[in-house]
């Protein structure tokens, strides 16, 4: 079951808005309303926040901000009735936007977009350690690289040296991973820019691009932005 945060200070939209998303989402989810911004204390981490623009004392871009102090990646949908003010939301870069009168079948696909999204980040690996199996979520992955015998995996919280195929693991990885050369693939969500030939990532490494790939590699970055 999904756990979404709705915050919208008109309990008569949350109504009709919860009785949308129950019906048009691919699966069974749990939706906990929130009138004012202030009552959010920040201790769950929810699947998603579809979040209103304009709210009294605290505005919709100002509460987002609050949440991804605290949870970093969390997926924050601005639903408005206001579509002009999207273009002023990108400093903290949305997941996506919803405009409050959209039609049902819109609204569908954006569910079911959100729904692949939350599929993608709770897939995982299994790699073996000195005869421990451990299993790595691909969504906390921000690069690989084959390094002799041997996988080096870098996620968020730690690091790996395991013995497996990058050629094998890359059958599975989604769009959202990239081969920069022959023995490194880094996950794009991780990549703060790109320039000559260089790929920096939000640790702020940086590692080299093959001639091959990089019109490749901007198309695909692109996308993902």
């Amino acid at each position: 079951m999904r756990r979404f945060l709705l915050c919208d200070d008109s309990s008569e939209f949350n109504s009709l808005f919860v009785e949308r998303i129950t019906r048009l989402y691919p699966g069974e989810v749990n939706i906990e309303i929130v009138l004012k911004p202030q009552e959010y204390d920040g201790e769950y981490d929810f699947d998603a926040y579809f979040l209103d623009i304009e709210m009294p004392k605290m505005n919709g871009f100002t509460f987002a901000e609050n949440i991804i102090k605290k949870h970093k990646y969390a997926l924050i949908i601005f639903v408005t009735g206001q579509s002009h003010l999207v273009y002023e939301a990108f400093d903290v870069h949305p997941y996506d936007f919803i405009v409050k009168d959209t039609s049902d079948e819109r609204l569908q696909k954006k569910l079911e977009h959100l729904e692949a999204t939350l599929v993608e980040r709770n897939t995982a690996i299994t790699v073996k350690k000195a005869g421990v199996l451990i299993r790595i979520l691909l969504d906390e992955i921000i690069y690989m690289q084959k390094i002799h015998n041997d996988l080096y995996i870098k996620t968020r919280n730690q690091e790996y040296n395991v013995r497996t195929s990058i050629k094998e693991i890359n059958k599975i990885l989604p769009k959202s991973f990239f081969k920069v050369d022959s023995a490194t693939i880094v996950n794009l969500k991780y990549v703060k820019q790109y320039e000559k030939g260089y790929v920096i990532l939000e640790t702020d490494e940086k590692l080299a691009l093959n001639v091959r790939g990089r019109k490749g590699f901007r198309d695909a970055f692109f996308t993902i932005s």
